[in-house]
């Protein structure tokens, strides 16, 4: 399979799990304690992905998600 089919496939598998399992633990916990776990599970992932894939330093690597970051919030806001 190609590359990106594979990527298309995993996306839609972890959106998937990430929309039934924060609506099942929204409704036990508050929710902005899900979000918060939620960002900082996707963050973790991110930078692991980042360091993984680019072979480069941890230190750089938050960099790039701290620019990521930013320019997502700036748009969003």
């Amino acid at each position: 399979m190609p590359t990106a089919v594979l990527l298309a496939l995993a996306a839609a598998a972890l959106y998937g799990a990430s929309d039934f399992l924060g609506g099942l633990l929204s409704r036990r916990t508050h929710y902005a304690l899900v979000g918060l776990i939620g960002q900082s599970a996707a963050a973790i992932g991110g930078l692991a992905a980042v360091v993984l894939r680019e072979r480069t330093s941890l230190a750089h690597a938050a960099g790039l998600l701290l620019c990521a970051a930013s320019v997502g919030a700036f748009a969003a806001g």
